[in-house]
């Protein structure tokens, strides 16, 4: 079958799918019909948002769960696909496929002792399971010469050519390049189509206490733990300790993530130094800070926040000085989220200052907000204002935490 011919018909394939689930949202089958379609399309961070709705719908699904690891071998993401290929080992331990996974996975890791044990494990369930050798013989750094196991042939041009299939296996899966930075709520990567887009500059805003800082150091963390990228958070307004008990109030430890992801106080730094500089040095000097770090590889930074940066430089020329910031953050081609105060708030709760918030020069506005549900209570809300190059709702949704944030949808209730 002409390959367009196979594109149609997946296309056709995931379309009608969808179509099913307006209908039938909360059916795992389809959810993971979808996740399939998506990753044989490459669209790898939009099936693991699938197969993620498959798990929360049906904790036991064995076969989404396997989509998922693949996926994320796919896309580089080796200890998290170690970490879901070693639950099914425990799910499935006769099945010599996930035992050989961790154990490819731990050699993307350069972790090739440990390794061996997992591919042992798989040669003990299947003795002939030809990838498994090939893989051990790599962990164990001396390789297979390919006579040793078997020697298979190609046809090329109605040539048989031999093929080092110990080299072939050892390439593995083409790495995938994400198109998409996940936020890690699933409900808002699912609207984002995989997350906003890297290199962007996205403002967090909204009403005091609406989680935007803890919501823009999630990110950053996820981003560190799950993916290995590294981050920069930068607080302005709240020291580091201070910061890090706000964040051990949710469950979030920092230093688990501490290999990866900086956290640079602003404030503190220009204090210790005694500096006296001037209003138009701020700029040299918060960009001295960030290269310094960009240089280390970072890809993600945070910003907190918008006010506290202008309290601590007292701007001449706002508009001015706020374009070459979003500028400067543009041309390092990393992702940018800044957090910014909306209103002020006087002792009943009412907007007694409006802040003039730059929405023009971001790529990306998230609005965070308070909202009065049916019951009568205050319920924290968000929604997408804005995200270039990504199709998105504007629709409202329930911001909560439960061990992660997580989002509902306006018209239901989220878990007490």
């Amino acid at each position: 079958m002409p390959k367009t011919t196979e594109e149609n018909l997946g296309k056709a394939a995931l379309r009608w799918v969808e179509g099913q689930l307006r209908t039938r949202p909360d059916d795992p089958g389809l959810w993971y019909s979808k996740g399939v379609l998506l990753a044989k399309e490459g669209e790898l961070e939009k099936a693991l948002i699938a197969l993620k709705k498959v798990l929360w719908l049906d904790s036991d699904h064995v076969k989404a769960l396997e989509a998922k690891g693949k996926a994320l071998f796919r896309l580089g993401s080796y200890l998290e696909a170690f970490d879901v290929f070693r639950e099914l080992t425990r799910k499935v331990p006769r099945d010599e496929e996930y035992w050989y996974y961790c154990g490819e996975s731990l050699v993307k890791l350069e972790k090739r002792e440990k390794a061996k044990t997992y591919y042992d494990k798989a040669l003990q369930i299947n003795p002939g399971y030809v990838d498994a050798l090939y893989g051990r013989g790599d962990a164990s750094r001396t390789g297979i010469e390919r006579g040793d196991v078997e020697t298979r042939m190609e046809k090329k041009k109605g040539n048989a050519q031999p093929v080092d299939m110990t080299r072939k296996a050892r390439q593995g899966p083409k790495r995938v390049e994400a198109r998409a930075l996940p936020t890690s709520i699933d409900l808002l990567d699912l609207d984002l189509g995989g997350g906003v887009s890297p290199g962007s500059v996205v403002l967090i805003t909204g009403m005091p206490g609406t989680f935007k800082t803890s919501l823009c150091f999630w990110i950053l963390f996820q981003q560190a733990l799950r993916r290995r990228a590294k981050g920069l958070f930068i607080t302005v307004e709240q020291s580091k300790e201070s910061l890090r008990k706000h964040l051990a109030s949710l469950g979030l430890d920092p230093s688990k993530a501490a290999d990866n992801l900086q956290v640079l106080d602003l404030a503190r730094i220009r204090r210790d130094l005694h500096t006296d500089r001037e209003t138009s040095d701020w700029f040299d000097f918060l960009k001295g800070k960030i290269e310094q770090s960009h240089a280390t590889g970072v890809r993600v930074l945070a910003l907190d926040s918008l006010e506290g940066l202008e309290s601590l430089v007292d701007f001449e020329d706002r508009r001015a000085e706020l374009h070459r910031l979003f500028d400067y953050l543009r041309s390092l081609e990393i992702t940018s989220f800044i957090t910014a105060e909306r209103y002020e708030l006087d002792y009943e709760g009412h907007p007694i200052k409006v802040y003039d918030v730059p929405e023009y020069l971001s790529d990306g506005v998230i609005e965070l907000n308070w909202r009065r549900r049916d019951g009568g209570d205050l319920q924290r809300a968000l929604r997408v204002a804005k995200m270039r190059d990504r199709k998105h709702s504007t629709s409202l949704y329930f911001l909560y935490w439960e061990n992660g944030f997580k989002l509902s949808r306006a018209l239901t209730a989220p878990p007490p």
